[in-house]
């Protein structure tokens, strides 16, 4: 027999084998990892307990994710029962109810089924959110337009009043003018681009549910709803921010220590700190509009410090580093703006690895 032959059968043998048992152990890994989860929310009216006094809950509103569907009852809760999934997957959220339209759709984006939390679904009567925005939009663009026609009608003055105008403008802006015309020409560029990024700003802001926020951001919003920005910076004292993060914070381990209360003390925890998160944010997008971008670097940068000390999701966190990035590259700190964009790049890598 010509060895060759002999070999040849041999060797497709050994090769079925190896494929077989490559497909087995993919089977037995993904059964492994494969687990029936239980994904609970609650579904709710935005603003209902700020403007009633009383949580109104929704019933009835459709939830589905791939294939998996519930309903929610009385007192707006569902559970979606997900058949073999991978606990570290996320998948995308949809609610419907007639005559209503979600205010949180982000939260609804990537949900980390096996994190086993409550998932928060906030509605409100259809047409809602593009009322807010509107009304917060138009806000944003006088106060942005007030800022610089002052700063503008400043640097028209006398020599020495423009010259302490010009150098406070090129603290703001990052950069130094040899003259006024210059520091006219790069407010009026700044405000440009402020005026294009305003509508993603109304926005964002037009979908914060007020019944989960602190005091703090309460009062810190009605004034910026009254176009009364310095004082709703002036509101957010860091002070009282940082006393409520450390409070948020000393619920957190409390909770971790004590099991038969944890949970709750997990999610107020959980609620204050994501209320600090919310308000360091509010601030720096006061200070934008105030062309003050290293102080919105700053109020950016303190929440990249909250996620990654308290290691709340890294997607979230990748954003946050690119607000803080967008914020130094108007100031004209280049070095630290590149810092947190390759931060957020390498972020957004090791998500997409990880799935």
């Amino acid at each position: 027999m010509d060895p060759k032959r002999a070999i040849l059968p041999s060797f497709f043998f050994g090769k079925r084998e190896l494929y077989f048992s490559i497909i087995f152990c993919q089977m037995l890994y993904g059964a492994t990892c494969s687990q029936n989860i239980a994904l609970d929310g609650r579904v709710s009216i935005a603003n209902s307990l700020t403007e009633t006094g009383k949580t109104l809950y929704v019933e009835g509103a459709l939830v589905s994710a791939l294939d998996h569907r519930d309903s929610t009852d009385s007192q707006g809760r569902f559970q979606l029962r997900l058949v073999q999934q991978d606990p570290t997957s996320r998948l995308t959220i949809e609610v419907y109810k007639e005559g209503l339209e979600v205010t949180n759709p982000d939260a609804l984006e990537s949900v980390h089924i096996g994190s086993g939390q409550l998932l928060q679904v906030y509605m409100a009567p259809a047409g809602t959110l593009a009322k807010r925005e509107a009304m917060l939009l138009e806000v944003s663009q006088r106060k942005l337009l007030a800022e610089k026609d002052s700063l503008h009608s400043l640097l028209r003055l006398g020599e020495e009043q423009s010259a302490q105008v010009t150098q406070m403008l090129s603290k703001r802006l990052g950069r130094s003018f040899e003259n006024r015309f210059e520091a006219m020409d790069a407010l009026m560029e700044r405000f440009q681009e402020m005026e294009r990024r305003l509508p993603d700003f109304a926005r964002e802001l037009a979908g914060k549910n007020l019944d989960v926020a602190s005091e703090l951001y309460r009062e810190a919003y009605e004034l910026f709803g009254k176009g009364e920005i310095a004082e709703a910076i002036a509101v957010l004292d860091s002070t009282l921010l940082e006393s409520s993060l450390r409070e948020g914070r000393k619920s957190l381990l409390v909770g971790q220590r004590i099991e038969d209360i944890g949970k709750e003390l997990q999610g107020k925890g959980r609620l204050m700190v994501q209320q600090a998160i919310d308000s360091y944010a509010l601030k720096g997008d006061a200070y934008l509009l105030r062309f003050q971008y290293r102080e919105a670097a700053q109020q950016y940068e303190r929440i990249v410090a909250i996620y990654t000390e308290d290691g709340l999701d890294s997607l979230e966190l990748a954003k946050w580093h690119d607000k803080a990035g967008e914020a130094h590259q108007n100031n004209g700190s280049y070095k630290e703006a590149m810092e947190h964009y390759m931060q957020a790049l390498v972020i957004r890598e090791e998500t997409l690895d990880s799935k």
